[in-house]
């Protein structure tokens, strides 16, 4: 039985350069746990054009390599211009994936968590909250 990681998305963008709006990538995205083969999370550009991405590096799926995920802390905004600013965020954004791709052995789904805008051992705070914002497999 084939295992899924599950990217949800809020409000969703494409990846164009400036992205817009496009609820057809809204909900669920499954990619197949065994064809990830890295993940990576940057921050490029800056001020207005200022983004955080998710690159997850893929394996085995025709005329596929990459699936490319935008965060955001607006869950209506583009992930353009409104990307997490915590120190250290990018690395605990690519831990909660990575746990997502090892959690539920067995099963058939995993979702993907997104941690909070805040320092590690910050109380739970709304406003802190971050979305997937894309998903694009190129």
């Amino acid at each position: 039985m084939a295992t899924f990681i599950n990217i949800p998305v809020t409000g969703g963008f494409n990846n164009a350069a400036p992205p817009t709006a496009d609820a057809t990538v809204d909900g669920t995205n499954l990619l197949l746990a065994e064809s990830i083969v890295s993940v990576a999370v940057g921050v490029t550009g800056a001020g207005a054009t200022l983004q955080m991405q998710a690159t997850i590096q893929l394996n085995g799926i025709a005329g596929s390599s990459t699936c490319t995920v935008g965060i955001g802390t607006s869950s209506t905004l583009t992930y353009r211009a409104n990307a997490p600013v915590t120190a250290g965020i990018a690395a605990r954004i690519k831990d909660a994936i990575n746990k997502a791709i090892t959690a539920n052995p067995g099963g058939v789904k995993s979702t993907a968590t997104l941690p909070q805008d805040a320092a590690v051992n910050a109380p739970y705070a709304f406003g802190n909250r971050l979305y997937f914002k894309s998903f694009v497999v190129n």
